[in-house]
């Protein structure tokens, strides 16, 4: 199964002005179910869009930034499993949606566009091995791919 790996930050920036936010949730939904996909043998699964949503508003946010944390976490781990660089962690995602609204709210649209550019790194490859048959971190042969 092939996941999305072409996920653009101004596109998202510009639907979700467009569409008063409407497109954020559609874009949330398919990107939660994309993480599943692509981290499926960590052992692990991300709750999705609206369980995140109905916990959010029960622990007043804090549960939020649980899921944002978890899911990021999940795809540097998986990343390093696919021997692919560049894919920020938890804590860093994290650091920039909360303390990085100091600098002139800017640090959350930097995590966002972490959070789009890790999932389309893993998602490649997730992609590229997919199409060879194996999956990342698998051991074939002796040799890790």
């Amino acid at each position: 199964m092939r996941v999305k790996s072409d996920r653009s930050f101004v596109l998202y920036i510009i639907l979700c002005v467009v569409t008063l936010g409407i497109y954020g949730l559609i874009f949330w939904h398919n990107y939660v179910k994309d993480v599943n996909i692509v981290c499926a043998g960590d052992g692990r699964h991300t709750n999705g869009l609206l369980v995140a949503i109905l916990l959010s508003i029960i622990t007043l946010g804090i549960y939020y930034w649980i899921w944002i944390y978890g899911m990021q976490t999940r795809l540097q781990d998986t990343a390093y499993t696919y021997r692919i660089g560049g894919v920020s962690s938890g804590g860093s995602v994290l650091l920039w949606y909360i303390v990085g609204v100091l600098l002139f709210c800017i640090g959350p649209f930097i995590a966002l566009y972490k959070q789009i550019d890790s999932m389309n790194r893993v998602a490649d490859a997730y992609n590229t091995m997919s199409m060879r048959g194996m999956r990342g971190g698998m051991q074939i042969n002796n040799y890790y791919y």
